[in-house]
């Protein structure tokens, strides 16, 4: 059973203050109850026991020229090239090795290389928990899991294309009711 029991403003000022306090906004942030600004990050690196050893992993696939910059922030000699890298490795970071993207709705999403990105696709696609998407529902639902690549929707459109499955029972919306047939007309424009 429940109980509702109405309650005035004056007599529970405690979380009318606290209400008012939510929805107002200052310069420098409440640091009272509700907000609290951090500096540097709540989260620490644990150190491994190998740390005194640098390894540098060589990779070969899109991610190496920016995993080399935010290494070591050497640019290539052209000019163009320089920009696009800078530009394009502000949403990246490092952690222990692996390059994640920054994104809005999950905070880092683990880059993947072509090999690691086919499995994942095949996972999603037709795993255990498989539905057998759509290339654009495909694609979303791996940047969901947590995984990207540049590549994502293109590889998700080739991967649906190659599935039997998804071929031979997929929807026929495109296909006609009827067999077409042709009209033949005496002369041109005739009604």
């Amino acid at each position: 059973m429940v109980e509702v029991t109405y309650v005035p403003c004056e007599q529970n000022t405690q979380a009318d203050i606290l209400s008012k306090l939510a929805s107002t906004q200052t310069a420098n942030g409440n640091k009272i109850v509700i907000q609290d600004v951090l500096n540097e990050p709540n989260v620490q690196k644990q150190k491994s026991q190998s740390s005194d050893v640098n390894t540098i992993i060589r990779i070969e696939d899109w991610r190496g020229p920016i995993t080399h910059y935010i290494n070591s922030r050497e640019l290539p000699s052209d000019p163009s090239e320089k920009t696009r890298l800078k530009r394009r490795a502000c949403s990246f970071t490092l952690m222990e090795g692996t390059l994640y993207k920054r994104g809005f709705v999950t905070p880092l999403i683990k880059c993947l290389g072509p090999k690691e990105a086919q499995e994942v696709l095949a996972y999603v696609h037709d795993g255990i928990c498989g539905q057998h998407l759509g290339a654009k529902a495909l694609a979303k639902k791996v940047l969901r899991t947590g995984y990207y690549w540049p590549t994502m929707l293109k590889d998700a459109k080739d991967y649906v294309n190659l599935c039997g499955k998804c071929q031979r029972h997929g929807d026929m919306h495109l296909a006609p009711p009827a067999e077409m047939t042709s009209l033949v007309s005496p002369w041109s424009f005739a009604w």
